[in-house]
């Protein structure tokens, strides 16, 4: 087998020590993530048919006793650092290209990534927080995406950027009440930011350009 440039593992967000059904269950979830049909736009259509062949040919690979362990013992061969390296290593190399994705503006990809590190690594603040404020800005995903953010807050109550982006998101969406508990908690955990007493200020007067009526869940009006 020739020089490999992609590692299998890594492109589905698993380990070697992974059983048939954790590999079988990580392709599921990324090709319902990154399925095409999914995007309206060209581009990102084109990048999500493109991954949806990487992930296969990872699925494939692995999937079959015999060729993953053909793989394996190539992986060993060529003195692999994936092979040497514990999930949590792996982990955060998942969430440096994730973040990398997020700032780039590859938002289909960098969601993937983060779900990478959370299956290893459940309460990854940060993976929560940039993965959770991709998934609020498609309405499928909004709250899935507002747990996984309020998830990283709680477990870093002290980081007031992770509330005001948050917050000032909710306040565009019409999601005023919710924005205000959140806020009077930060306001409590961190008195010294101005920011968020002049955003927790901000709810108690009329939203200029926020969506209008009384929202019972994300995108939907009562």
């Amino acid at each position: 087998m020739p020089p490999m440039e992609r590692d299998f593992y890594q492109i589905l967000g698993i380990t070697r020590q992974s059983s048939r059904q954790d590999i079988l269950q990580a392709f599921r979830d990324l090709v319902r993530e990154n399925h095409p049909d999914k995007f309206q736009d060209a581009a990102r259509k084109r990048q999500a048919e493109e991954t949806l062949k990487e992930i296969t040919e990872a699925f494939n690979a692995l999937y079959d006793p015999k060729r993953r362990e053909n793989y394996d013992k190539s992986l060993d061969s060529q003195g692999s650092a994936h092979a040497v390296k514990s999930p949590q290593e792996q982990a955060k190399e998942f969430f440096q290209q994730g973040l990398a994705r997020y700032r780039s503006g590859d938002l289909s990809a960098a969601v993937g990534l983060f779900d990478h590190v959370l299956r290893v690594q459940p309460d990854h603040s940060q993976a929560l927080y940039y993965g959770g404020m991709v998934k609020l800005r498609n309405p499928k995903w909004r709250n899935a995406g507002a747990e996984a953010v309020e998830k990283a807050i709680a477990l870093e109550p002290y980081n007031a950027e992770y509330v005001l982006e948050y917050c000032r998101l909710l306040l565009t969406m019409g999601q005023t009440m919710r924005a205000a508990r959140i806020l009077a908690k930060a306001a409590a955990d961190n008195p010294a930011s101005d920011e968020i007493k002049a955003l927790l200020d901000r709810c108690s007067k009329p939203q200029e350009g926020a969506a209008g009526g009384k929202f019972s869940i994300f995108g939907g009006k009562k």
